[in-house]
């Protein structure tokens, strides 16, 4: 996986036809949605397939201009039941500017509805894996930015029908090559299908060899001939790309889930699940005994450009990616830009001076640092409240005494105690956060972090916050908020009166290695003693597949960037517990599943928590 941006390529038009000079070939011709149709749509069985799915999963090698995707989703709105869900998966090594996109339809306007949310959701990409929400949660893109080999070396998916778009064989080999398609019969549903406009010999033949049955149809326009097939069998692997202990468990076969807190992780968690067609039942306590950063009125959502990009990085930034689109018009969301002070000492290239700062903050600032302009705020309460407004979705207060074995539960209880505690606890600390008042702020500001976070509000800021390691106690502290109040008056060269000022507190629950925990309950015992072995760590020995706590799932130890990456991580859940696509690469996966640690234990043949 490439830690670089993702290169933009930028297409050729002559005569209204996008030509990609990378590759000499064209993106399509004059005829474009007609022959997407012919090709994709009647000879993969669709729609004619959608009318009776309740989900169904596209795959796509070669994203391109989007015409696939604009073309799928408007026949997809009009003829699959309403209630029905589309994943669409597209790989893209070269994703084009949104200008590019844009400049598609204009010979169709009747796609241009859809290419212009396309387009918006193509804004920011990472590389690797992105995942975006349209149609109001009936349809999930994820957008693979990368080598085809290894996205789909990286991908957990069932697709029913795969779109075959690459340029010309003659000029891109590797879309089309022999482990490709191995690839792609392993992520290849039951009955799954593939159409392609190219009936190159050697294509046919390594789909074949692959395990298609592949046969010839009539092309379009002024081409012969087209490949199209179906699966030979269902000899795939049976858990997709992850070592044993992280495969994932079966789809859940129940149409009600529960879920356990109403904050940040569990409103995006219970919407997630409610978009998927699943009854949910969110169970919250309204005076918890630790209160999360949920409670608290306002907190940031940024990307960290400023971190080492690893796998944390990578994660944080298609979170944050993922979040600022999905976040767009919802209440309690407060976009136009975040100014992150510099608090570290070390500039570097990408830091604007205090002046420059200063002007993009509207307000003096005694530092320079970053400017994120597609960062900003959100008031967790007023978001959570509206995000579990939906017909699929109860709240009733209290937490169940026992969870129901014959359901998904999923703890999303922050510091709050959960059946996984004996194995991984998250470590808590206290935050607080104070209001100040301060004339002329305006609500409408950018918010500032950086040591700390300044929330704008319409006569004065939320200001700090304190970080008290192993404290959970959320009693308001003056004596506590005087460093950082002190700091930012420094910061914002002002004076407070902060004997007026109004403090709040809450628990963060973090964990070890910053990553949260989002996945199945292993059953502890089980893994330690059928993964013992893993310490030896023998590369032809066969674990079998995991077991894990009946129904029980966790997500939680976001520390404090759960306003960042809660919603991401709700989708992960959501799509693990109904076998849809996972909208995260295998490391992500490994490095946010709740059992982590104690393989980490078991591959260093250290005793684990419970002492087996």
């Amino acid at each position: 996986m490439t830690d670089l941006p993702p290169t933009r390529e930028s297409a050729t038009w002559t005569d209204g036809t996008p030509f990609s000079d990378r590759f000499r070939d064209r993106y399509f011709d004059s005829a474009g949605p007609d022959e997407s149709s012919h090709v994709f749509l009647t000879h993969n069985g669709l729609p004619a397939r959608w009318r009776s799915a309740a989900h169904f999963t596209v795959g796509e090698l070669g994203f391109g201009t989007g015409l696939n995707a604009c073309l799928t989703f408007d026949t997809w709105m009009r003829h699959a039941p309403p209630d029905a869900t589309l994943d669409y998966i597209s790989i893209e090594a070269f994703p084009l500017p949104p200008s590019d996109m844009r400049q598609t339809v204009t010979a169709w306007p009747a796609l241009a509805p859809w290419m212009e949310p396309l387009a918006d959701a193509c804004e920011q990409l990472t590389p690797g894996f992105n995942l975006r929400v349209l149609a109001g949660g009936r349809i999930r893109l994820l957008l693979l930015v990368g080598d085809v080999e290894a996205m789909l070396q990286s991908l957990d998916a069932r697709v029913d029908a795969w779109f075959l778009d690459g340029f010309a064989p003659a000029r891109n080999p590797g879309m089309w090559s022999e482990p490709v398609c191995r690839l792609l019969v392993d992520h290849t549903g039951s009955d799954g299908s593939f159409a392609t406009y190219t009936a190159a010999g050697w294509v046919r033949r390594n789909l074949q060899a692959a395990g298609f049955v592949v046969d010839k149809a009539p092309g379009f326009g002024r081409k012969r001939e087209m490949l199209r097939g179906r699966l030979a069998s269902d000899s795939r692997p049976a858990h997709g790309p992850h070592p044993a202990w992280f495969h994932r468990p079966p789809a859940t076969q129940s149409t009600h889930v529960d879920v356990i807190g109403a904050g940040l992780a569990g409103a995006a968690t219970a919407r997630a699940l409610a978009e998927r067609g699943l009854h949910v039942t969110v169970h919250d306590d309204p005076a918890p005994a630790r209160a999360a950063p949920s409670r608290l009125p306002g907190l940031i959502v940024r990307p960290y450009p400023e971190r080492a990009a690893n796998l944390r990085g990578r994660f944080y930034d298609g979170a944050f990616a993922h979040a600022a689109h999905r976040l767009r018009g919802a209440a309690g969301w407060h976009p136009g830009g975040v100014a992150v002070l510099n608090h570290r000492g070390g500039p570097d290239d990408a830091m604007l001076d205090a002046e420059a700062l200063s002007a993009l903050a509207s307000r003096p600032l005694a530092t320079g640092g970053r400017w994120l302009p597609e960062a900003g705020w959100l008031d967790p309460s007023a978001w959570a409240k509206a995000w579990l407004d939906h017909p699929a979705i109860e709240s009733v207060p209290g937490r169940p005494k026992s969870a129901n074995p014959d359901r998904p539960t999923i703890y999303a209880t922050g510091a709050s105690p959960t059946p996984w505690d004996a194995q991984h606890p998250v470590s808590v600390s206290r935050g607080q956060l104070s209001a100040i008042a301060v004339a002329d702020v305006g609500a409408d500001r950018p918010a500032l972090a950086g040591g700390g976070l300044c929330i704008p509000q319409e006569h004065g800021f939320w200001l700090g916050a304190s970080h008290v390691r192993g404290c959970d106690d959320t009693a308001p502290d003056a004596e506590e908020a005087e460093k950082y109040l002190a700091e930012w008056a420094e910061r914002l060269m002002t004076e407070f009166d902060t004997g007026s000022a109004v403090h709040m507190a809450a628990v963060r629950a973090g964990t070890a290695d910053r990553m949260p925990q989002v996945g199945p309950v292993p059953d502890a015992g089980w893994w330690e003693e059928h993964y013992a072995d893993v310490r030896h760590g023998r590369p032809q020995q066969v674990f079998p597949a995991p077991r894990h706590e009946p129904n029980q799932w966790l997500h939680r130890g976001h520390g404090s960037r759960g306003a960042t990456a809660a919603l991401l991580c709700g989708e992960v859940i959501a799509a693990a517990i109904t076998g849809a696509p996972l909208p995260v690469d295998r490391d992500t996966w490994a490095g946010i599943h709740p059992g982590r640690l104690l393989i980490q234990q078991l591959r260093r043949g250290e005793q684990t928590l419970s002492g087996n």
